[in-house]
């Protein structure tokens, strides 16, 4: 994929609910789950303005999958529209948080903890290491822990980014941080991070971040290395 996004949209599994009158609509969230995948393939290809079209038309079948709008907002940062990005991304973490929510009052009705008929609980759980399979789950009876925060790192990324390109530097530094108490690996975010801290006068953490960013493999630019080991004093 081109520009600076790294995605990692994890897949989506088709989940089941307790009460069968408040069961998603299987058709739809297949289909869904199918444009989003081709959507992500299509990013990695370099096809961006094809892959905006797959992510809004999973959005338009299927709005509850927080995985459309998490790629949605990468096709747009790609395509340097910030602002919208900036927007979709936000969708993106609100949606992560509701399925969180929904999970969790599945758990409560399951164990018979709450009366609740969850008549308003639509949409799949995520699977991987972002949320727990709800459709297993469901099944087996078989509960694991509820994450605290259900939100991707990645979504956290193009927050940040996009902050960061639409002059909120406090608020991009403070998503970039989000990001990498989530995935300290994240090459881009460090260096992204790094080059906020220099702008905002915190030259020994902006190195810290750079080195962190070129050990992980990202290609600084030449000139932000030599103005940030300049006011460093080093060579």
């Amino acid at each position: 994929m081109r520009g600076m996004v790294r995605t990692a949209l994890v897949c989506l599994a088709m989940a089941g609910l307790v009460r069968p009158a408040a069961a998603l609509n299987a058709t739809s969230l297949r289909r869904a789950r199918h444009l989003v995948d081709k959507g992500q393939s299509a990013l990695q290809k370099g096809r961006v303005a094809h892959a905006e079209k797959l992510f809004r038309e999973a959005i338009d079948i299927e709005p509850v999958l927080p995985t459309s709008y998490a790629g949605l907002a990468a096709a747009q940062v790609d395509q340097k529209q910030f602002a919208q990005a900036l927007s979709t991304a936000r969708q993106a973490e609100k949606r992560f948080i509701e399925f969180q929510k929904k999970l969790q009052e599945a758990r409560l009705e399951d164990r018979g903890l709450t009366n609740n008929a969850l008549s308003s609980a639509r949409g799949p759980a995520m699977t991987g290491a972002q949320t727990p399979d709800i459709e297993k789950q469901l099944t087996t009876r078989r509960w694991t822990k509820v994450k605290k925060n259900p939100v991707p790192a990645e979504v956290y990324y193009l927050e940040g980014l996009c902050e960061l390109r639409t002059r909120q530097r406090t608020k991009g530094i403070e998503d970039l941080q989000k990001c990498l108490q989530k995935d300290p690996k994240h090459g881009l975010a460090h260096y992204n991070l790094a080059v906020a801290l220099f702008l905002s006068g915190d030259v020994h953490g902006a190195k810290q971040h750079l080195d962190r960013a070129v050990a992980l493999g990202v290609k600084a630019n030449p000139m932000f290395v030599r103005d940030l080991n300049a006011r460093l004093g080093t060579k």
